[in-house]
C-alpha cells in the first residue's frame, strides 16, 4: 500500500485533536486533546520531569506522532502521559492518592 493510501485510511480512524490508547482495562479508549503529559527527555525548551499540555497532533511524513506543546512541535516519545487524564476516576487507581 503507498504512503498517501495509508495516510488516508489511517485518518478515517484518528485526528489531530486526540489519540488512541489501550487503557489498564484493556479498552480502546479516545484521549482528546488537551491532555496532559509529563516530559521524560530534554528536548528545546522543556526538560525531563516537567508536566505539559498537549494542545495538538500532528504526524510527520514517516507517519509518526508529533505532540504540539506551547505551540511546537515535539516527536511522542519524549513524553509519557499523566493518568489524571487516562483515569480521571482516581478511586479505581490503587494506590495512587485522590486529586481535587
Amino acid at each position: 500500500m503507498d504512503r498517501k493510501k495509508y495516510k488516508r485510511e489511517l485518518f478515517e480512524l484518528v485526528d489531530t485533536d486526540s489519540i488512541l490508547i489501550i487503557n489498564m482495562d484493556n479498552q480502546l479508549v479516545r484521549l482528546n486533546v488537551p491532555f496532559t503529559v509529563l516530559v521524560v527527555r530534554q528536548v528545546p525548551g522543556l526538560y525531563p520531569g516537567e508536566i505539559a499540555s498537549v494542545t495538538g497532533k500532528r504526524i510527520d511524513d514517516k507517519l509518526i506522532d508529533i505532540y504540539i506543546v506551547h505551540k511546537k512541535p515535539y516527536y511522542y516519545y519524549n513524553f509519557v502521559l499523566f493518568t489524571i487524564d487516562i483515569y480521571p476516576d482516581t478511586h479505581s487507581m490503587p494506590n495512587h492518592p485522590k486529586l481535587e
